[in-house]
């Protein structure tokens, strides 16, 4: 057998070692780290109650007490770092937190809630509402805050903030209560009262316009609003309650004489393209 026989015989046998050791490697490489384990942090560890935490894009918020009213604060679960929001004599409560914009309402003048807005990159507090009546129950989504206040005194509307323009819009204005209002994507949604039961709207940011979804006879209570879809429980039965959901259907437009004339016309010039392409 010559040197490069040998050499060529050998060649391989190292090959299929180094092929081996490698997938072995990989197999019990693979199977030590493929586990991901599941743990728990305590993010606060004091004698004070931590309430209604929230959480989006790696930032939690949520109201605690300081021990003498409750304050609003912020924990940066990259950083590991609680950051106080609110640090007053009153109560600040219920945060909500999307794409860096904290919200919540608090009684900054003793007699009334406002509405207040944190920008967690620029660390900057806004009042969004001053003014001598309750505004509650904030929510945000992609830079829009909404909440119902009791403007007139007599009834809860609904209001909403653009955090771009800063400004402020009335969603509702009638005599009767519209309350928790919730937003997804541009679709603010709440239950107001028709005169006689409550029923569930829709207002859509874009264009302005306002959809009742329910009209009935009998109350609906509480929606949520994620990806288009709202549900919402209500007492169509009159002794206990069922859930309930509205979606938008895709409508196919009919087709019209017009438009079909035009259909038939767009396939016979493609009809008579392919046609001449093969003639020549």
């Amino acid at each position: 057998m010559s040197k490069n026989e040998k050499a060529e015989g050998v060649v391989p046998v190292f090959k299929l070692i180094g092929y081996g050791l490698l997938i072995v490697g990989l197999v019990f490489g693979l199977t030590g780290s493929a586990s991901a384990q599941w743990t728990t942090t305590p993010i606060t560890s004091n004698t004070y109650d931590d309430l209604y935490p929230q959480i989006h894009n790696g930032i939690i918020t949520w109201s605690g007490s300081d021990g003498s009213d409750y304050e609003i604060f912020m924990y940066d679960v990259a950083s590991g770092t609680t950051t106080p929001i609110t640090s007053n004599a009153y109560d600040d409560l219920h945060s909500q937190i999307h794409n860096g914009i904290i919200t919540w309402y608090g009684n900054e003048s003793g007699s009334d809630f406002e509405i207040f807005m944190y920008d967690v990159a620029s660390s900057t507090t806004t009042p969004i509402t001053s003014n001598a009546y309750d505004d509650l129950h904030s929510q945000i989504h992609n830079g829009i805050i909404t909440w119902y206040g009791n403007e007139s005194g007599s009834d809860f509307d609904i209001f909403m903030y653009d955090v771009a323009s800063g400004t402020t819009t009335p969603i509702t204005n009638n005599a009767n209560n519209d309350w928790y209002p919730e937003i997804d994507n541009g679709i603010i949604t709440w239950y107001g009262s028709d005169g006689s039961d409550y029923e569930i709207f829709m207002y859509n940011v874009a264009s302005g316009t306002t959809t009742p979804i329910t009209s009935n006879a009998y109350d609906d209570f509480y929606p949520q609003i994620h990806n288009g879809i709202i549900t919402w429980y209500g007492y169509e039965g009159g002794s206990d309650s069922e859930i309930f959901m509205y979606s938008r259907q895709m409508q196919v437009p009919a087709l019209t004489s017009i438009g079909l004339i035009a259909l038939v016309g767009l396939l016979s010039a493609i009809a008579t393209v392919k046609i001449v392409r093969k003639r020549r």
